[in-house]
């Protein structure tokens, strides 16, 4: 089920402002159990306003972003989630399968590859 930003927004005022915990509030509204809620509070947190619009467009970082972002990571001994708030990427997982990837394929993992059926030679 997709909720407006208008009722994630409020929401998230009505939590920060102490007008009932998580589970109350998802009761509240409708909102079937309280990771939903915990998400939108914590996307509110980290990006704001804009966390909590849905984004029609994807996301893509080139290679280069994901790299940066992977050996930060590796390096830093910080959690997923830490890493993606500072990289400003939206979705923990997201940093999580670059991680995974690096370490099967190495930087080769995200160098595009050719899609579709090969043309016929004549």
């Amino acid at each position: 089920m997709k909720y407006t930003f208008e009722l994630k927004r409020q929401v998230v005022e009505d939590y920060l402002a102490g007008r009932g915990g998580v589970l109350l509030l998802a009761k509240k509204y409708g909102i079937p159990g309280k990771s939903l809620v915990h998400q939108w509070i914590k996307a509110y947190r980290e990006f704001g306003e804009e966390g909590l619009r849905a984004s029609w467009t994807k996301e893509t970082y080139d290679a280069v972003f994901k790299e940066k972002a992977v050996r930060l990571y590796l390096s830093s001994g910080e959690s997923y989630e830490e890493i993606a708030a500072r990289m400003h990427i939206k979705n923990p997982a997201t940093l999580n399968r670059w991680v995974r990837e690096y370490e099967m394929q190495g930087v080769e993992a995200w160098i595009p590859k050719k899609r579709g059926r090969p043309r016929k030679q004549k």
